[in-house]
This record gives structure tokens, C-alpha cells and sequence, in this order.
């Protein structure tokens, strides 16, 4: 493990090398190609504050990275002190074979230091020396943010190849332990009809290593590019495929193998054969060429009263001369409805567009509702009495906003970012003030343990109501 790093440079920063600091580890140290592996991060705190923690930045080379999951938060007692553990998760995967590097891991945060700032002298006689007191020098104290890195150890990793034994032809690097399904649908059909063809493939193992098998059926079909994607730890394809003839009986069967690395041998599923139930066209359904005369003609089917017309026997039903369409009130009013219509989905489509293609302003759109339901489960927790779960939701809440607000990523927003952002705009400085106040109690409860009651909880949830509401009737 390493030790914080200040990126300006006091004393009081420096103290910090026992009290804050950064590690790494993994599950396993002998990994095969592709094998899903756990890495742990863990930064530790014992007896300072900190501010503005971002994600870990990870060094490797080598690797594919998932995303981060939630960060947990616990205590931990290390040689006889108690620590704040805050432990970030995800998987690694690696690409190719030998001793691989992981590390060092870097993390960026403010940590609090306090310094007390002696009052101005108000000329009052004996009052300055009165006021010189330690009792109301306690008063006064401020802290100062002091920005540090903190740098973690490095792992090696010793990735090994797979194995040559065993190995079947159609494998294409799936390393886990997978299930796979297939299924195809409709099975009676008429040639020239579709059939789509549907596989699924999910378990422990990385997905994106994972090649989907296709269809060998040599000519007897027609096939059609697949659609993959991944959603939800399945990956799934879709793929058209069309019978050539009637003389088609079935789909073949389709296999799938991977590499167990439990067992530490190959496995294969299989799913199919899929029977086919082919009719061919009826008659009726094709056209008919006779040939005469060495002409091709088309025969049509004679429908009776198409050439000649016979007498009516009744008059039918009478209309009025010269009654046009036009002159009816009702027309105009179609008329006045379609217009009306069409320009409300032009309107629709209008907005559509620019929010599939202008993200800041879809962001600044979807900024209130968020900030809506963030507080609504920040209320929730806040009658429940669940104080971290309270200050989390407000902490997310302010972050979705600014983020949405200024276009920025969610997980970056900070005091500073906000500040920065709001000075190229009048604001009232009481605003600025709230939201440094509303960040900082976040951060107090989620990161340094300190017990809260009813009335701060109230006042922060008011507090950032009114930053929210402000920013959207003054801010555009």
C-alpha cells in the first residue's frame, strides 16, 4: 500500500500517511485467459474528513474493466485503530497470457484541515482581550479543503493459457460457466416464409468474450445478418432465416461450448434440431401463363357484371345537384382538424428529434423530474429516521441535478464544479452558501459517522427544495 499523496504541500497534509491510504486486491492470482476475476478496492480513513471522493483510477494493461458496482461503507479495526472502510467492486478480465500488472490504483479527494482565524479588533478597550478567549476562539474555527491522491499497491497477476486438450472446433474464447438456449419460431410455415431463430447465453464469465454461435446449413436456406446485444447479464441473438425449398425438414441443431474453469475442461450445449413443417404455395396464391401462339398471356378470371350492365329494376337513391363537398361546413371543419393535427405532430416530432440529438437540452429537460423523485425518496427516508439512506438520496439528488443542469458527468459534480459553473451567472450569494452547506452535511454524515437529528435533516431537505427551485426560475 502507498501512502496519501498532498497535492499542496503542508503539514498538516503529510500527517496524513497513516490515516488515509488506498489498497488493492484480487480473488484469484492465477488466472486463465478470459476468466472473470474480482477486484477489491479499499480506502481506509481513521480520524480525519474527506471531501469530494471520486472513483478509483485503475492502471492496467491487458484487461477488460466492468463498471464500478455501489461503493459499500463499513468498519474495520486495523492494528487497534478503527478505520472507515468505503469499498469500491468489479470484475477484470484478462486478454492474453503471461504475468500481468494491475495497479497502482489512484483515488482524488479534499481532506479538512482546521484552522483557527483570529477576529478582527472592534476597538472596544478590554472587550478585544475578552474576546481573545480560547473558549470563543473554539467559536470560530474554520476548515480548510486541502486536495490529496492517494495511490495503492500493484498485483501481478499470472494469466495462463487454455488448454489444447479437449478442445472443440467450433470453440471461440467463452471462459465461465454458461447456460445456453435456443428456440425457433414459427415451425409451420410456407416456403419463402421467415423463421427467426433465437439464441440466449448468460452465466458466470464475461459476456463480451462470449461469440455467438451461427447456423451451418449450406445452401437449404436463406440467412440474414443476426442482431446481438447485450441487456441485463444475458446476451441474446436474433437471426432471420427462409426455407429455399419445401424439401426442407428441419433447422439443425446448434452448439455452444466454453471452458469450465472449475472443472478445467471443455463443455458443450447444445439446442435443436428444430423440426420444419414446409407447404408450398397453393395455386391460387401464383400467377398462371398459357401460351398462345407463342404469345404469353396472363389468364384473369372473368367476374360477372364487369362487362355489361344491366337495367335497374329500382332507382336507388336520390342525391342533390351541384351538392359538392366543398360547400358543406363540415369540410371546412375536417379541413381546419387536419391542419390543426398535423401541426401538433410536426410540433411532437420537432421535440422528438431534438431530444434524441441535442443532448444538453434533453439533460436541463430531465433535470427537474429527477431532482422530483430524488427528494421524494429522500422524504421517505427522512420519516423513517434512516439518516445515511436520507443523506445519500439528497447527495445523488444534488449531483443528478447540477450534472443534468450543466451538462456535466453526475459523478464529478462537486462543490468547486458547482461554484465554478454558477459564476458565470448572477446568482443571490445565499444560494452559493446553502449548496456548500448542503454538499458539506452530506459528506459529514456519509463519511465521518456523525449523528443528526430531525430538525438538521429538515432544514437540509428545505434547503435543497429551494436551491432546485431557484436554479429552475433563474437559470435557463
Amino acid at each position: 500500500q502507498m501512502n496519501a499523496q498532498p497535492d499542496q504541500g503542508t503539514s498538516s497534509v503529510l500527517s496524513l500517511k497513516d490515516k488515509v491510504f488506498l489498497t488493492i486486491e484480487t480473488s484469484k492470482e492465477t488466472v486463465y485467459l478470459n476468466e472473470k476475476n474480482f477486484l477489491i478496492m479499499k480506502l481506509h480513513i481513521s480520524n480525519v474528513s474527506l471531501r469530494d471522493i471520486q472513483l478509483p483510477e485503475l492502471e492496467f494493461m491487458g484487461f477488460t474493466v466492468d463498471e464500478f458496482q455501489e461503493p459499500k461503507r463499513y468498519q474495520e479495526i486495523i492494528g487497534g485503530t478503527q478505520h472507515q472502510v468505503i469499498e469500491f467492486k468489479t470484475f477484470i478480465y484478462p486478454t492474453r497470457t503471461g504475468k500481468l500488472s494491475v495497479g497502482p490504483a489512484k483515488l482524488k479527494s479534499n481532506v479538512l484541515i482546521r484552522s483557527t482565524e483570529r477576529r478582527r479588533r472592534f476597538g472596544f478597550g478590554g472587550l478585544d482581550s475578552f474576546f481573545d478567549d480560547d473558549f470563543f476562539g473554539g467559536l470560530f474555527d474554520r476548515h480548510q479543503k486541502h486536495p490529496i491522491t492517494v495511490e495503492s499497491n500493484n498485483l501481478t497477476i499470472n494469466v495462463l493459457p487454455l488448454p489444447e486438450q479437449g478442445k472443440p472446433k467450433n470453440f471461440s474464447g467463452a471462459v465461465g460457466r454458461f447456460d445456453f438456449e435456443v428456440s425457433a419460431s414459427p415451425t409451420e410455415i410456407k416456403v419463402g416464409d421467415p423463421v427467426t431463430l433465437r439464441m440466449k447465453v448468460q452465466g458466470d464469465g464475461s459476456l463480451k468474450a462470449v461469440t455467438m454461435p451461427s447456423l451451418e446449413a449450406g445452401d437449404k436456406f436463406k440467412i440474414y445478418d443476426p442482431q446481438i446485444k447485450i441487456e441485463g447479464g444475458i446476451k441474446t441473438l436474433e437471426q432471420v432465416v427462409i426455407p429455399k425449398t419445401d424439401k426442407v425438414t428441419q433447422i439443425p441443431a446448434i452448439e455452444f461450448s466454453y471452458f469450465d474453469v472449475e472443472d478445467k475442461r471443455y463443455k458443450t450445449k447444445t439446442g435443436g434440431p428444430f423440426s420444419l413443417k414446409i407447404k408450398a404455395q397453393d395455386e391460387k396464391e401464383m400467377f398462371k401463363v398459357f401460351e398462345f401462339d407463342d404469345e404469353k398471356k396472363v389468364a384473369i378470371k372473368e367476374k360477372l357484371g364487369r362487362d355489361i350492365i344491366f337495367i335497374k329494376d329500382q332507382p336507388g337513391r336520390f342525391s342533390e345537384k351541384n351538392n359538392f363537398l366543398y360547400r358543406n361546413n363540415w369540410f371546412f371543419l375536417l379541413v381546419f382538424t387536419s391542419i390543426i393535427v398535423w401541426l401538433s405532430v410536426f410540433i411532437v416530432y420537432l421535440r422528438t428529434h431534438k431530444l434524441k440529438t441535442d443532448v444538453v437540452y434533453a439533460r436541463r429537460l430531465r433535470a427537474p423530474k429527477q431532482a422530483k423523485k430524488g427528494l421524494s425518496e429522500a422524504r421517505r427516508f427522512m420519516e423513517q429516521e434512516q439518516q445515511i439512506e436520507f443523506y445519500n438520496a439528497i447527495f445523488k439528488t444534488m449531483q443528478e441535478y447540477f450534472g443534468n443542469k450543466f451538462h456535466l458527468p453526475s459523478g464529478g459534480v462537486t462543490v468547486d464544479t458547482v461554484k465554478s459553473e454558477l459564476n458565470t451567472h448572477k446568482v443571490e450569494r445565499n444560494l452559493l452558501e446553502n449548496i456548500e452547506t448542503v454538499f458539506a452535511e452530506c459528506d459529514l454524515i456519509r463519511y465521518a459517522s456523525v449523528d443528526t437529528d430531525e430538525m438538521k435533516m429538515r432544514n437540509n431537505y428545505k434547503n435543497t427544495e429551494e436551491i432546485i427551485d431557484y436554479m429552475e426560475r433563474h437559470i435557463k
